[in-house]
């Protein structure tokens, strides 16, 4: 099925997508640092949901259809090309052979996520290293006109990021900063900044700045194939301008949702697999997990846990897999296969699948796979396979959230587990 005939079928079917919105009593300040609609306290309603939130954790997944809206508007006018302002021209983005993406935590598991979309759009290699452990490498081979640097930083303050940022700044390679505090001295260090502009967050698991880090990341690498003078296919940008509607539809339907926390909830050890794009995204599902219950959760690739990770699993472990690909990849039937034999070799009776819902051949192929199990399914859009990580990311939220509840535990504070380390140390 191409992307195309997807886009019209997805518009059609949720384009009327209806919902009571809270709207922030105060002027938004210009530029992104803004703060939230439920900065100063939690009751109501969050952006169409039937039930009042009780968290900042929770309102802060509510508010990323309307945050991720904010960005589509900005990033993809109807006319006039990508809207971000880079200081790059087309003359310098054509001697340009590597991308290096540095970050730390949640950031970098953004720029795992969406290294794929970047090189399959740019035609460049694309790395994605942690801030810190580049930073302590003596000598890492740095190219002034080859290299482009981009820095991931929420707070614009991580001070590895910071000092990688600089760095680089000294070999004078083009760097490119997204945070989401414009004033900050990650932004204001970096050649050139972009702004996810996802407000105020309050929860120690981030959430609405991940999502907004990875959607501006893949405006970011359309922006640098315009300045390669590439023909961008309309279709990808119609993906990214769904991706809010998609997520509003998503956070309503919970029923998967719920049932894989009930596995979750009983069990300390829990297993989250994917391949390629979504690798990044069950290691964010991993952290949000690990960050507000205490629970061990170990993601990885699926194929290499059949490399003999998958060992440890036992019967009562909880294990999740995201089924997610295109028509012309083979990443949806070597993650349905991998699943199959972990669940067979491990004696696993109920995986819980995250997979594209009900389009075409794939949807079939997958329950036809799992036929001699009994999974249980959470639906993602379907989508070009390098955005489906923003979905999967949402869902991963989504049950971290419901983990909390079963378990009693606050996660704005990070459960308690974090809160004294992360006293000192901004993300």
């Amino acid at each position: 099925m191409q992307v195309q005939s997807i886009n019209s079928v997805i518009l059609k079917e949720h384009s009327a997508l209806s919902g009571r919105e809270i709207k922030d009593s105060k002027k938004p300040c210009e530029g992104c640092y803004t703060t939230s609609v439920f900065s100063k306290g939690m009751s109501g309603l969050a952006f169409g949901m039937a039930a009042p939130v009780k968290t900042f954790f929770e309102k802060e997944i509510m508010e990323q259809p309307k945050v991720l809206e904010k960005l589509a508007k900005k990033f993809f006018p109807k006319t006039g090309g990508i809207n971000m302002d880079l200081n790059i021209t087309p003359g310098q983005m054509a001697k340009v052979k590597r991308i290096i993406i540095l970050a730390s935590g949640s950031s970098k598991n953004a720029g795992e996520m969406a290294r794929n979309f970047i090189e399959n759009i740019t035609n460049l290699p694309v790395a994605v290293e942690s801030a810190s452990e580049f930073m302590d490498r003596k000598n890492p081979p740095l190219n002034a006109t080859e290299d482009i640097g981009i820095f991931i930083s929420q707070s614009g303050k991580t001070g590895d990021t910071l000092k990688a940022l600089r760095q680089l700044k000294s070999k004078n390679v083009n760097t490119i900063s997204i945070t989401n505090n414009p004033e900050s001295l990650i932004a204001t260090t970096s050649n050139s900044h972009v702004s996810i502009e996802a407000g105020e967050e309050n929860a120690v698991a981030a959430t609405k700045t991940v999502t907004s880090s990875i959607y501006t990341l893949m405006a970011l690498g359309l922006k640098l194939a315009e300045l390669q003078e590439k023909s961008i296919n309309e279709d990808i940008i119609g993906n990214l301008r769904t991706v809010p509607a998609e997520i509003k539809r998503m956070l309503k339907d919970t029923k998967g949702v719920k049932q894989a926390a009930e596995q979750i909830a009983k069990a300390e050890n829990i297993y989250y697999y994917a391949k390629n794009s979504n690798v990044g995204a069950v290691k964010e599902g991993a952290l949000k997990l690990t960050e507000t219950t205490g629970k061990r959760v170990i993601a990885d690739s699926s194929t290499e846990a059949l490399h003999g990770t998958f060992a440890s699993i036992k019967p009562e472990n909880p294990v999740l897999q995201v089924v997610a690909g295109d028509t012309w990849s083979d990443t949806l039937i070597d993650s349905g296969n991998d699943i199959r034999e972990i669940s067979k070799k491990r004696n696993v009776k109920s995986p819980i699948i995250i997979r594209e819902y009900g389009y075409g051949n794939e949807y079939n192929r997958i329950n036809e796979i799992m036929k001699d199990f009994n999974p249980v399914y959470i639906d993602i859009p379907y989508s070009w396979e390098d955005v489906t990580p923003i979905y999967t990311t949402v869902r991963m939220q989504q049950i971290t959230n419901e983990v909390t509840k079963k378990l009693g535990i606050k996660p704005d504070n990070g459960g308690g587990f974090l809160t004294k380390y992360r006293q000192n140390i901004t993300m």
